[in-house]
């Protein structure tokens, strides 16, 4: 096997949200039920915590699509990643038992679905 094909090789992480919680210094009680929004901890070794860029965009609309109790980690400083491209990163998240990956997925893919119909609508209107 050459290196080229071995370098894609994953393992099992074993994630603890109170060690990870601890870490971004959140603050105040995290509800553990549905969906819990995460910043990205030591984004790319500058000792920040930073949100993705489409998080608050996503929750506000994940809010008005489900029933699903939709929640975001509250950190000292809320910092968010700036784009300079039309790409969609997605911010980490945390499911509880009553949330689904299928549901979870669901929802990505219908934001992505209306947004994407919206700037089409944007593009039209040009």
């Amino acid at each position: 096997m050459s290196n080229e094909q071995n370098k894609h090789e994953y393992q099992d992480v074993v994630f603890d949200l109170e060690e990870y919680l601890i870490q971004i210094k959140n603050q105040g009680e995290v509800e553990r039920t549905g969906i819990l929004f995460l910043p990205d901890q030591d984004w790319q070794g500058t000792g920040e915590d930073v949100f993705k860029p489409e998080t608050f965009n996503f929750i506000k609309w994940a809010k008005q699509k489900t029933q699903i109790p939709i929640n975001a980690a509250s950190v000292l400083e809320t910092k968010v990643l700036e784009l300079r491209s039309s790409d969609f990163w997605f911010p980490l998240v945390y499911l509880f038992s009553d949330a689904s990956l299928q549901i979870y997925l669901n929802l990505v893919a219908s934001y992505l679905y209306d947004k994407i119909r919206g700037l089409l609508k944007m593009i039209t209107l040009l």
